[in-house]
């Protein structure tokens, strides 16, 4: 059965010439608005665990780890999954740059109230309210921003990937400055400061998205149809490789945002952080996630656009496996961390090194399989798949949040010994079932 060409790859619904350096220049702008919503959104998603679990005293909400955790899996789990339905107004009724611009106007909202409701210590309506406004903008937003990416004129499958994988860099820029900024914000005037600091990310993109809205977003945002029969024909088929793709997606979203969770606190408690005198804050350590990812995403990225480079010829299936296995071996380190904490503080070199790994991991696997869903997926349901990955996403940070409870009440060392095994096997799945996996488009 044929495949409904891919956004990418049938540019008869956009203006813009098809040609490679325009597409650079159009990814730049895109990635920079990306940059600053991403700020906005890891300042957020980087303290909520640790503000929830914060004594009231320090200004924080004064929860119970285990509740903290669990709050924010289920949290993770809206703001992520609420691009789906995001994705469905977009392509139904709004249209891409709407859609867009809507979402980011309601994260300002959401920023702002969250800012202003860390005046006081625990939570609050407003703190509700805020962060409900920041998971609906999300919604309307991410998928929309992630579509415009993939319709840019790429000449190959490794053009693409290096595409988004320069649109993760970027992402992890916002990232490093978030997870810097506002942890020194939260640690050295209040959390108050660093919640109003995600609204001040949101002016920014907001100002770029006008700038570049007439070059870059109007030619790639197509308004969709308001009669069904007007609409192009789908072929559903796409959903069998794409459903695949989402549910690696959720086990590796489990994983990964055990840093954000579990290991964040568990650094916070056990891990010795003072530095020649200085009490490196917990957060600190998220921002060696997105450090790691500019290190590594130029050397890798620049390669595979051209064609070059370790990897660059490995289909999807290939480099997902190989992304799992460094899952397993993030968190072997993550373990040696733990064993050292039974005998006093353990070595920040131990989590330092985790991180390493697991970002090696999130590069072929993130952007790979993003790719790989704006591939496969027809033009008339792009915003939909882009939804329905970040759902996935979701539902693995929804079950992060279990997991992540689960081992602060039974154990780190079996939870987290059991993720990495859980790591392998899925990475010997992908291994075994590789070629009907290709023969589906992975």
């Amino acid at each position: 059965m044929s495949q409904t060409p891919a956004p990418t790859l049938d540019m008869t619904a956009v203006t813009p010439a098809a040609d490679v350096r325009e597409a650079d220049r159009a990814l730049r702008r895109l990635a920079s608005i990306e940059l600053w919503e991403r700020f906005s959104y890891y300042i957020l998603t980087g303290l909520l665990a640790l503000y929830l679990a914060a004594p009231v005293a320090e200004g924080g909400a004064g929860w119970a780890p285990e509740d903290a955790l669990r709050f924010y899996g289920f949290y993770l789990a809206c703001i992520t999954i609420a691009p789906f339905f995001g994705g469905l107004v977009s392509d139904r009724w709004l249209g891409g740059a709407s859609a867009l611009f809507a979402g980011a106007w309601m994260m300002l909202a959401g920023h702002g109230l969250l800012g202003l409701a860390g005046l006081q210590a625990g939570v609050s309506i407003a703190f509700y309210t805020g962060l409900a406004l920041v998971a609906l903008g999300n919604g309307l937003f991410k998928p929309n921003i992630s579509v415009l990416v993939g319709r840019l004129p790429h000449d190959s499958q490794s053009a693409r990937d290096a595409a988004f994988g320069t649109f993760w860099m970027f992402i992890n820029i916002g990232g490093l400055l978030a997870t810097m900024g506002g942890g020194l914000l939260a640690q050295r005037l209040s959390w108050h400061w660093a919640f109003g600091a995600a609204g001040l990310g949101m002016v920014i993109a907001l100002a770029l998205m006008a700038l570049f809205h007439r070059r870059v977003i109007a030619p790639y945002a197509t308004v969709p149809e308001r009669r069904r029969d007007a609409r192009s024909p789908v072929d559903w088929a796409f959903l069998t490789p794409v459903g695949i793709i989402l549910a690696i997606i959720i086990l590796f979203g489990v994983a990964y945002y055990q840093v954000f969770g579990a290991l964040s606190l568990f650094t916070d408690s056990r891990v010795d952080r003072l530095i020649f005198g200085f009490e490196v804050p917990t957060v600190w350590f998220l921002s060696l996630n997105p450090f790691f990812m500019l290190m590594l995403v130029p050397l890798i990225s620049r390669g595979w656009r051209y064609g070059r480079g370790i990897g660059h010829d490995w289909p999807t299936t290939r480099k997902l496996a190989a992304g799992f296995v460094l899952v397993a071996a993030s968190f072997v380190l993550m373990l040696g961390a733990i064993v050292q904490a039974q005998s006093g503080l353990a070595s920040p070199l131990w989590i330092v090194g985790a991180i390493l790994v697991l970002t090696l991991a999130e590069l072929m696997t993130g952007p790979i399989a993003l790719a790989a869903v704006s591939r496969l997926s027809p033009a008339p349901v792009a915003n939909i798949a882009m939804g329905g990955y970040s759902a996935a996403i979701g539902i693995g940070g929804l079950l992060s949040g279990q997991v992540g409870a689960l081992a602060m009440k039974d154990g780190m060392l079996a939870v987290f010994g059991a993720i990495a095994g859980g790591a392998m096997l899925v990475a010997a799945a992908l291994h075994l079932a590789r070629a009907r996996l290709q023969r589906l488009g992975i």
